[in-house]
């Protein structure tokens, strides 16, 4: 999945959130956010697989991950 200048602030829930098995690689294109103010993680994956964050881009990608009140910035189920 390529992140290209999303910008992504929930009320309540992930985010993001990955389903299915397998795993999954976001490639990180232009400025991103994912933000959660409650109950869920900036990013969220959903089983035991790999979670890879890469930026093969130029100009380099970012990403800014924040979690609400006491869940993780990127985190699992």
């Amino acid at each position: 999945m390529t992140l290209f200048n999303v910008d992504i602030q929930m009320s309540s829930g992930s985010a993001i959130k990955t389903t299915g098995q397998g795993a999954v690689t976001l490639e990180l294109n232009g400025t991103n956010i994912a933000k959660s103010n409650t109950g869920g993680a900036g990013i969220q994956k959903m089983n035991i697989d790999w979670l890879v964050i890469q930026d093969n881009s130029t100009p380099d990608g970012s990403l800014t991950a924040a979690g609400g009140d006491y869940t993780a910035d990127i985190g699992g189920s």
